[in-house]
């Protein structure tokens, strides 16, 4: 031995043992050793509620829940496994803070507009994968709808109408899919 070695990926034996100055010489020994280079693979799973829009942009609301599901694949005979798996959340721009460890599915959190989710694994031998990102536009807040006529101020307990009845109202909403 003269000084530390690299092994390629997969499983190696490695022989090894000492002889002192005199050439005494230590029993041989043998150890197995898996060496695993390659990153876990990861994707997000998006629940509904969800819409794509007509532009391709996926519209999803506070109860849409994202999931990190990763996997580490075999190379070489081998695979450490996943150790963890993060992610963050940003306002339309790349995130530069830290990022949260997954754990279970998560909700994006208001304010309404555009979000970016960026998610990583890394396995047991610390092998980094590179920085995957989607994005989404958070849609939490409800339409709002006002009833022009018939009037609300009209008095009377009832209106008793005979034949077609004219409805007029108007709806706020950023990202109205439909009204009836």
């Amino acid at each position: 031995y003269t000084g530390p070695f690299l092994l390629a990926e997969g499983v190696h034996v490695v022989e090894y043992f000492s002889v002192d100055e005199r050439g005494n010489e230590e029993v041989h020994k043998l150890v197995r050793v898996a060496v695993d280079a390659v990153p876990p693979i990861s994707r997000l799973e998006i629940s509904l509620p969800k819409a794509l829009l007509g532009d391709g942009t996926l519209l999803v609301s506070a109860k849409t829940r994202f999931e990190v599901v990763s996997r580490d694949p075999v190379s070489a005979d081998v695979a450490s496994g996943v150790l963890e798996r993060r992610f963050r959340i940003a306002d339309s721009t790349p995130a530069a803070g830290p990022f949260t460890t997954f754990i279970e599915p998560f909700a994006l959190p208001g304010p309404d507009g555009l979000k970016i989710i960026e998610f990583l694994a890394l396995d047991r031998v610390r092998n980094t994968e590179v920085v995957k990102s989607s994005t989404a536009l958070l849609d939490a807040a409800p339409p709002k709808l006002g009833l022009c006529t018939p009037s609300l101020e009209e008095k009377g307990i009832c209106r008793v109408f005979n034949g077609t009845v004219s409805v007029a109202g108007t709806v706020l909403d950023l990202h109205l899919k439909e009204w009836r």
